[in-house]
């Protein structure tokens, strides 16, 4: 991987900054989509994909920094600015954990403002009929639906 795309007289534009835009400029884009194909509000989208981001980002950091707990006691400056050090499972548990706390706050039921998301993992209304004709094809099981 390239870790600078290019620069911009002093503002370097790295790979990573480049992949996390477009890894939350996409699916925030498909997820308004949905929304409004749903009838639903997609200014609730774009309030749960920020609110993912900024928990994902603190709560990867978080994680981080609680692997190096030691190191951290000893210079917590290095462990707190710095390029490095992002940890998947800390973003998904932060990223998520913001998500649901920006639709509680929003008085929002969890399933109206996730019921979008669903078809993004082939989990629509309509799921069932997948396993019934092609049982191998989801996780190799038939989870026993009917219509």
């Amino acid at each position: 991987m390239i870790p600078v795309l290019f620069k911009i007289g002093p503002l370097a534009i790295n790979s990573f900054g480049v992949m996390a835009m477009l890894g939350f400029l996409i699916p925030t884009l498909l997820l308004r989509k949905e929304f409004i194909r749903k009838n639903l509000d997609p200014d609730i989208a774009n309030g749960i994909v920020i609110a993912a981001m900024i928990g994902g980002f603190l709560g990867a950091r978080i994680y981080y920094i609680l692997e190096r707990w030691d190191g951290f006691l000893a210079n917590p400056l290095d462990y707190v600015f710095t390029g490095a050090g992002l940890v998947w499972y800390g973003g998904l548990l932060g990223g998520f954990g913001a998500g649901v706390l920006y639709v509680h706050r929003k008085n929002i039921s969890i399933p109206y403002a996730i019921q979008p998301l669903s078809y993004f993992d082939g989990h629509g209304p309509n799921h069932h009929r997948v396993f019934q004709n092609h049982p191998e094809s989801f996780y190799g099981f038939d989870d026993g639906a009917t219509d």
